[in-house]
């Protein structure tokens, strides 16, 4: 129970502290290099917090014979589990939204500004070469939005987990 409970503690934080990342975003306190920087650092270890909540509460049932039991929010009381599949969904909505695209839906790993802006692999030896004209054409300047973006990883290692987390979350509803 101490780890979930843990576990839960430092996932809590990791979300003050993206809110924060937000709000210094939302008012231009910091510059958009520093803001990228801390908003990659916030998902990444928000990301492996939210791996690590599920992994602990799910430790915790099968330690204790709990194969169903919830483990409840300390703020207020619901399944944290639930909390977790919709507490991220307003990072969508926000000014974040100009550094990575992020979902609307329920996306508590952040899988999909990992993937949204993933470049291809051309399958024609000459598309990086059209490319690079085409970009020339477009005229200076005209990648200025995409040169603000941000561009967060994805471990293929934590893949798996991923899945397996996601699937332990949809169970719960």
């Amino acid at each position: 129970a101490r780890a979930a409970a843990d576990a839960v503690a430092a996932r809590e934080a990791a979300m003050r502290r993206l809110r924060r990342v937000a709000e210094a975003h939302a008012t231009a306190a910091q510059s958009w290099p520093e803001i990228r920087r801390e908003l990659v650092d916030t998902l990444l270890h928000l990301r492996v917090l939210s791996l690590d909540v599920v992994d602990a509460i799910e430790t915790w049932r099968h330690a204790g014979g709990r194969p169903g039991a919830s483990w409840p929010d300390p703020q207020t009381g619901e399944n944290y589990l639930l909390k977790m599949k919709d507490d991220t969904r307003w990072v969508a909505e926000s000014p974040l939204g100009e550094l990575l695209k992020f979902s609307s839906k329920s996306d508590p790993f952040f899988v999909v500004p990992s993937t949204a802006d993933r470049v291809q692999t051309p399958t024609n030896q000459m598309t990086p070469t059209l490319q690079a004209r085409r970009s020339l054409r477009s005229g200076p300047g005209a990648g200025a939005a995409e040169m603000r973006r941000a561009v967060l990883p994805l471990q293929s290692s934590l893949l798996r987990k991923i899945r397996a987390a996601e699937l332990c979350i949809v169970k719960e509803s």
